[in-house]
């Protein structure tokens, strides 16, 4: 994190002052410095963020992003609805709904949002109620990486996207079905250490992607994970590295297309993961056989359990 936007003790005691504990304060200063960051780092003329509103759906926080030119990345139909309400166009919103729900899926079009789908069912049954239709496939990259098990979304034993083994059984039903794929999506992982494994995500997909096959794409979405820092002895990501990296990679992948795409990431934590304070008041100070323990008017409903 940039210590230059650290909240000092005198900005959190005038909140406590105003609104009492405990309380949630987010400095929108550092979300704020971190879009843009990301979004000029990338040399292209064509580029988008979408902020993936799971890492943090405060109203406030979203209305600061819209306010900045970002896109939404939801995940439920009640995401899209918030994002919707907080005044966010519905070209600005894309559903990635993992297994979602045939009411689901009808609530979110209705909506006139773009749907984002990650397998060859769902795809099956979109094409079936929506023929003419546009839409974003989500492919597994088959790239491993990310900071836990469980937060790994690539590789062929991950429940997220289409194996790219089956890319012709999308095509099919695309032609069948006179569905326009407007958009490829993929997300290797959360937490990805070395940007290495992000290119190596990024590579995969655009060998499968040619103008034959995708006619009427417009995009390419390759997720977000970036790694933020969660003790200060770790490095940060290297930000401006990774800007030219994508940026090369890009104008040499369009000179081949024969036409700009844009490009998106769907950054969550990286945004807004670092500029959040929860502010309490000690309410009990213990003696416990040496050990000083302090309660506070707060607990894991508010701050929920690693």
């Amino acid at each position: 994190m940039d210590r230059a936007f650290d909240l000092s003790v005198e900005d959190l005691d005038a909140v406590v002052e105003k609104h009492g504990t405990p309380t949630y304060v987010y400095n929108g200063d550092l979300i704020v410095s971190r879009y843009h960051q990301l979004l000029n780092a990338i040399p292209l003329r064509e580029k988008r963020i979408l902020y993936a509103m799971k890492a943090n759906s405060n109203p406030h926080l979203l209305d600061l992003l819209k306010q900045e030119g970002a896109s939404i990345d939801a995940v439920s139909p009640a995401e899209v609805y918030l994002g919707l309400a907080v005044g966010f166009p519905k070209n600005r919103i894309m559903f990635t709904g993992n297994n979602m729900s045939d009411q689901e899926m009808h609530e979110v079009h209705a909506q006139g949002v773009l749907t984002n789908v990650g397998s060859l069912s769902r795809l099956e049954k979109f094409a079936d109620a929506f023929p003419g239709e546009e839409v974003c496939i989500r492919l597994n990259p088959e790239v491993v990486a990310g900071a836990h098990e469980y937060i790994k979304t690539g590789g062929k034993e991950t429940k997220f996207g289409i194996n790219i083994a089956d890319l012709p059984t999308v095509l099919k039903i695309a032609q069948d079905y006179n569905l326009r794929i407007v958009g490829v999506h993929e997300h290797t992982g959360s937490g990805i250490p070395e940007q290495v494994q992000m290119m190596q995500g990024m590579d995969r997909i655009l060998t499968e992607v040619t103008p034959q096959r995708f006619p009427h794409l417009r995009f390419l979405n390759f997720g977000g994970g970036i790694k933020i820092s969660y003790d200060h002895s770790e490095s940060d990501f290297d930000i401006a590295s990774f800007g030219k990296s994508v940026g090369d990679k890009l104008e040499s992948f369009a000179s081949s297309f024969g036409t700009d795409l844009e490009v998106q990431f769907e950054p969550g934590k990286y945004l807004v993961a670092e500029s959040g304070y929860l502010v309490v008041r000690a309410t009990t100070i213990k003696d416990n056989s040496g050990r000083l323990i302090a309660g506070v008017d707060s607990g894991f409903n508010h701050l929920i359990r690693p």
